[in-house]
């Protein structure tokens, strides 16, 4: 809730158990939320559901509705999130760096483009992907 949302839709990829709640109380509390809560979770899981949980008192989504409109990627067991996340996490970290480094610039640089402006993005680092000197042929 609040500041635990606000850290997990600052990150890339999130698992989260199937008895997971997240929500925003800020405004019950006579706050409003910080840190780029509002605008991830609008790009992540739709205007209608960002509206529920900044502005009704106590609502609360379930982890499976924020993963079946993309703001959790992985629900697993209640009790199974960390193992799960920790082994997400090595996967990725078993990648070129300098690639994956690419990949997520690739995700933030993208998101907010065009069509057309993407591809640009997209195919510039494709080029410096397949021009680097270690790179791993598949």
């Amino acid at each position: 809730l609040g500041g635990g949302l606000e850290l997990a839709l600052a990150c890339d990829l999130v698992v989260a158990g199937e008895g997971a709640l997240f929500g925003l109380p800020e405004l019950g509390v006579s706050a409003v939320p910080g840190g780029g809560a509002v605008h991830s979770l609008l790009r992540r899981a739709g205007r209608g559901v960002a509206a529920r949980m900044l502005l009704i008192p106590g609502e609360r989504v379930r982890a499976d509705e924020l993963a079946r409109l993309g703001a959790v990627e992985r629900t697993v067991p209640d009790g199974g999130a960390l193992a799960e996340a920790q082994a997400l996490a090595a996967s990725v970290a078993a990648q070129d760096p300098a690639l994956l480094e690419a990949g997520v610039r690739l995700l933030r640089d993208s998101g907010h483009l065009d069509r057309t402006a993407a591809l640009g993005v997209e195919n510039g680092y494709w080029w410096q992907a397949a021009s680097a000197a270690n790179r791993n042929p598949a």
